[in-house]
């Protein structure tokens, strides 16, 4: 029984002992307010302080700032989601920036960023051959972590051209307006057309396009000086061509066909590219004498022709007759020749050789006609003599072979002792280029053979037809049309030869042809500002 009364007794004690406990920690009597200081600055300057209780307090955000145009704040932290501690806001005012990207033609070619209110300039642009005008296009592309992006464009404003495409006649078949440099394009048509080799891969200029239908045919004339030659093919097909000819004429060597007297652009086919009705002109010299010279009977025959140097030293020569033994001065005398196509001779007596070939020249005495002086003379590219009846009727020809660059022959033709071959357009190879003949093709006397020359690399003037507009410098005679004034030859010239004249000599290095020559002496080929402009 006591045992019972000492456990009763033990707990009430314990639970009096704790209740004792409980009552000394009451919440009520220990609980203590959290509150923190908040600060928020701009820059320096207090903008806001706040005493911030976790739990009683608003949620905690930035205060209101306003800021001029171009301009943005930034604050040094973010506002966390739990504080537990004083915190300091401090805001920046930042200017906005701008970049911009300039582009011309596709591609970036500078990069710049600025701030808001600066200006920038734009590059320097100088515009290029074909550009009529420029600008510059700005185009905003948005805004990336305060950078306003901007992209300003070179537009370029090229000069336009009108390309027609016409038919032979004339018609226009197509019409079409192409930016500089860019391309026209050959129109598509019911019927297939042969447009004649005019570039317009590049425009830079207005172009007039001739063409031709495929398949349509065309006559070939053939003439010999005003004789029409019975010879075929009498027409060819538009995009086929054909092969020409070779003539025979009893006595003469056939030298090549041309589109008139005056060129020196040698046909031996019709060209696929070819259009229209064509006249053909053969050239022939002579092998044997068909015109033989008679001397007329004179009062005395020159036996010599002088050769005297030029007062000028510049290493040329004047011709005149060497007078015979008793008969009067060379003054006394009126001159004359038989063919002034061949040699000329003045009122001093000085002689002219225009070409290769044999004429009379014949001296009358001014004060008495039946008294008359005369020879025969051959001219040649080395000069005038004095020669026989015999001699001036004998007819010497030279074989002249032309060779491409692998000894493969191109042509060859007869050639008068003297006289000069006309060099034929020499053929292409992929990767060469054509630089001229080994020899010159001029006062050819022995059989001659002349190979061309190549270099790796391009040519694009070879088989070319070239025209030539000029004054004095550009004619010789038998070149230019009928009655037009003619410079070359002349009598103290080094210039004997139409081989030696500059724009031959240019066609013959290029590999070229003169197609005509319509050149005037003491015209000027110049502007408006020129006088006897031809």
């Amino acid at each position: 029984m006591k045992k019972v009364v000492l456990f009763i007794f033990v707990l009430f004690l314990s639970f009096l002992f704790v209740a004792c406990k409980d009552s000394a920690e009451d919440p009520k009597e220990n609980e203590k307010e959290e509150t923190y200081n908040i600060s928020f600055y701009n820059g320096e300057e207090l903008l806001q302080e706040i005493t911030y209780n976790p739990k009683t307090s608003d949620k905690l955000s930035y205060p209101v700032i306003s800021v001029e145009e171009g301009y943005y704040f930034s604050w040094n932290k973010e506002i966390p989601d739990v504080i537990d501690s004083d915190i300091i806001f401090i805001c920046e005012i930042k200017e906005i920036e701008k970049q911009y990207t300039f582009i011309i033609d596709g591609e970036v070619i500078k990069v710049e960023n600025i701030k808001y209110h600066e200006e920038i300039e734009n590059p320097e642009y100088e515009a290029e051959e074909g550009v009529k005008s420029f600008s510059w296009d700005e185009e905003y592309e948005g805004e990336d972590n305060h950078i306003l992006k901007y992209v300003i464009t070179l537009n370029k404003v090229y000069y336009t051209y009108t390309v027609k495409f016409t038919d032979y006649k004339g018609n226009v078949l197509d019409t079409q307006t192409v930016e500089y440099g860019k391309s026209a394009k050959a129109p598509t048509l019911d019927d297939e057309y042969k447009w004649e080799a005019v570039d317009y891969s590049a425009v830079k200029s207005d172009l007039v396009i001739r063409g031709r239908k495929v398949g349509g045919t065309y006559t070939i004339k053939y003439l010999d000086g005003m004789t029409a030659l019975d010879l075929e093919p009498l027409s060819y097909t538009v995009g086929i061509g054909c092969e020409l000819p070779t003539p025979t004429k009893e006595g003469y060597a056939f030298v090549g066909w041309f589109v008139s007297d005056i060129s020196l652009y040698p046909y031996t086919k019709i060209s696929e590219e070819a259009y229209g009705d064509i006249i053909l002109r053969a050239r022939f010299i002579e092998t044997e004498s068909h015109n033989p010279i008679k001397l007329p009977e004179a009062t005395a025959h020159i036996t010599n022709i002088k050769k005297v140097a030029h007062s000028s030293g510049n290493g040329t020569y004047v011709y005149q007759p060497e007078i015979p033994s008793g008969q009067p001065s060379a003054g006394s005398f009126t001159w004359s020749s038989s063919d002034e196509s061949i040699a000329t001779i003045s009122k001093y007596s000085t002689i002219t050789g225009k070409k290769s070939g044999c004429c009379i020249i014949t001296g009358t005495l001014s004060s008495d006609s039946s008294v008359t002086i005369n020879c025969i003379i051959r001219v040649t590219g080395e000069g005038i003599t004095a020669v026989t009846e015999e001699e001036a009727n004998t007819i010497t020809t030279y074989t002249v072979t032309f060779l491409d660059r692998t000894d493969n022959v191109i042509s060859t033709q007869q050639v008068m002792s003297g006289s000069s071959a006309i060099c034929p357009i020499p053929p292409t190879y992929e990767g060469y280029a054509f630089m001229g003949w080994d020899k010159v093709c001029y006062n050819i006397k022995q059989d001659t053979t002349i190979k061309a020359r190549y270099r790796k690399g391009t040519n694009d003037y070879t088989g070319k037809k070239i025209s030539i507009i000029g004054d004095s410098i550009s004619t010789f005679q038998d070149y230019i049309p009928a009655g037009y004034s003619c410079f070359y030859p002349y009598p103290t010239a080094d210039v004997t030869d139409v081989n030696m004249t500059w724009w031959m000599m240019m066609a013959n290095r290029l590999g070229a042809g003169l197609f005509i020559n319509n050149s005037y002496s003491g015209s000027c080929a110049a502007s408006s500002t020129g006088s006897s402009a031809s």
